[in-house]
């Protein structure tokens, strides 16, 4: 079993903050791209080159700035006022939808890293006060406009792993 991996690093500036969450939303954006318009290049480099010796970003070889593997985790929760535990699991639903008269699936595009450009289930976030089939049936409705009966079957734990680095962990 691998050892427990910590954020020792805290995102101490909002424009810190801004430039990993906006980067969790893409593949790699250019300086300029990245840069707010209203920042002067000279703030806006001291606070990147601050996520880059995190571990957070680095400089690809074709120019872009791109979020590492521990930038992926912490990605679009940049924002939370803590840094949580980056090996610890995030509950959420997968909804795993069904045509009922072909059985085709119901697929999404991701649009946020880790798993930015592929495909998968929609998945919703559990909450205490609604139960787990009345939040699927909710968050279908909300993102297609579908209605339909859920069932919920189980739950495990769902690991991404990409060039041997943890990237995701999910518990569903």
């Amino acid at each position: 079993m691998g050892r427990a991996v910590y954020c020792t690093y805290m995102l101490d500036h909002h424009i810190q903050k801004n430039i990993v969450y906006t980067l969790a939303f893409s593949d790699g954006m250019r300086f300029g791209e990245l840069k707010p318009d209203e920042l002067e290049n000279k703030a806006f480099d001291y606070h990147l080159k601050k996520v880059i010796v995190a571990g957070f970003v680095v400089k690809a070889a074709d120019g872009r700035y791109v979020l590492t593997n521990e930038g992926k985790r912490v990605g679009i929760s940049a924002f939370r006022a803590k840094n949580d535990r980056l090996d610890q699991a995030r509950s959420t639903l997968l909804l795993a939808v069904r045509r009922a008269d072909d059985g085709a699936w119901l697929m999404m595009r991701r649009k946020s890293q880790p798993l930015i450009g592929l495909r998968g289930f929609m998945n919703a976030r559990p909450t205490a006060t609604q139960q787990i089939v009345d939040t699927a049936q909710q968050v279908c409705w909300e993102e297609t406009g579908l209605t339909g009966t859920f069932v919920a079957h189980g739950h495990g734990y769902f690991r991404v792993y990409r060039g041997g680095s943890l990237e995701s962990f999910i518990h569903f």
